[in-house]
């Protein structure tokens, strides 16, 4: 039990808290299809642009941007019961 004043329990906690999600988060980037995937990662963890990714997998920026959305949908949803809204909005950066 944490006492008053005891960072090392609380950090211990976070960290814990953090890595737990972490594994939730890659655990859900994991199932989306491949294409989605791909281009989730790129966007969001490669910080290219729609643009940037439609030119190297050759195809539209309109097809990046779907799949994009088909990424953030489903993670929403395999994340829901895990995260508070606000936070998993935050997380995703949307």
């Amino acid at each position: 039990m944490l006492q008053k004043g005891d960072i090392t329990g609380l950090l211990t906690w976070e960290y814990y808290v953090e890595s737990e999600l972490q594994e939730h988060i890659e655990k859900a980037i994991r199932q989306l299809p491949p294409q989605c995937q791909k281009i989730f990662i790129m966007n969001r963890f490669n910080d290219k642009s729609i643009t940037q990714i439609a030119e190297e997998l050759e195809i539209s920026p309109r097809t990046v941007e779907k799949h994009i959305e088909i990424a953030l949908k489903k993670l929403r949803q395999e994340l829901a019961d895990y995260l508070p809204a606000g936070l998993l909005l935050w997380l995703l950066n949307i």
